[in-house]
């Protein structure tokens, strides 16, 4: 399990990211959560859940946050910026 905010890629059944498009909708059902040093079995999630960020100033963003549960009982807090995945937390089971 992470530990440090960290860009990871979350990958659906046939390998594929998955995507959250302008109406934060999955295309596809994350199956696996990856980086450099780990790969962790998705066994469920809730969200995406958008959010625009400093809406009111010139650097604002759009981003989508989602919770993945993993099969080790663990939960990871993502979001999704600009097609980017970022691990933002964790939870251990």
């Amino acid at each position: 399990m992470p530990t440090t905010v960290q860009q990871v890629r979350l990958r659906d059944a046939e390998g594929r990211e998955v995507a959250v498009p302008g109406r934060a909708e999955l295309l596809s059902d994350p199956a696996c959560l990856v980086a450099d040093e780990w790969e962790l079995t998705v066994s469920g999630w809730a969200g995406p859940w958008p959010a625009t960020e400093r809406w009111w100033a010139d650097d604002g963003s759009r981003v989508a946050r989602m919770q993945v549960t993993v099969a080790d009982g663990g939960a990871v807090l993502l979001a999704v910026e600009g097609g980017r995945w970022r691990f933002e937390g964790a939870h251990d089971s």
